[in-house]
């Protein structure tokens, strides 16, 4: 009996190991990792408000800092695989509406190039909401930077992604 038992333990260890050996984490692989979204740094920077005006007084470069960390916190779990995470990151840059543009005035001497998959899984951060509805979060430059928080049902047609804001906030660089 007491050989049976060790016999058992000594067999579920094995596997465990080598599952954990072959696929890795098992709660990494089945929960994708979201960037920390930081405050963008410009020497340029004018003015940093809250966009949909809910607030009259939203504390500037304090109000952002605190946006940022609540948003940071939420998006820390993601509640999607790799494999999910990389389709909806693949229709997110097929849909071409997130993509960076100039902070300010382009350099003609250093054009930009078209962001990849890559660029956009490092600034934007995306948690399932239900079955066909994910919460996003993302900062994308443009005369500046916008810092948004909102969700978007998966669409059929890249082309057709529509983004509903909860919560927006810019930092202004004139272009």
């Amino acid at each position: 009996m007491r050989i049976t038992i060790i016999g058992i333990i000594f067999i579920i260890t094995v596997i465990g190991c080598r599952s954990t050996r072959e696929g890795g984490d098992m709660n990494n692989i089945n929960n994708w990792e979201n960037p920390v979204i930081h405050v963008r740094d410009h020497p340029g920077i004018e003015r940093t408000f809250r966009q949909d005006g809910q607030t009259p007084d939203d504390n500037g470069e304090l109000g952002l800092n605190d946006f940022l960390d609540r948003k940071n916190a939420k998006f820390r779990e993601s509640g999607i695989s790799h494999a999910e995470a990389s389709h909806v990151y693949q229709m997110l840059y097929n849909s071409g509406i997130l993509f960076n543009e100039p902070v300010g005035m382009p350099d003609p001497d250093e054009p930009r190039t078209r962001e990849t998959v890559d660029d956009l899984k490092r600034r934007i951060a995306i948690r399932k909401k239900d079955e066909n509805t994910y919460y996003i979060f993302f900062v994308r430059t443009s005369c500046g930077y916008t810092y948004f928080y909102g969700y978007f049902d998966m669409p059929e047609e890249p082309q057709n992604l529509n983004l509903q804001a909860v919560e927006s906030w810019r930092a202004i660089v004139p272009c």
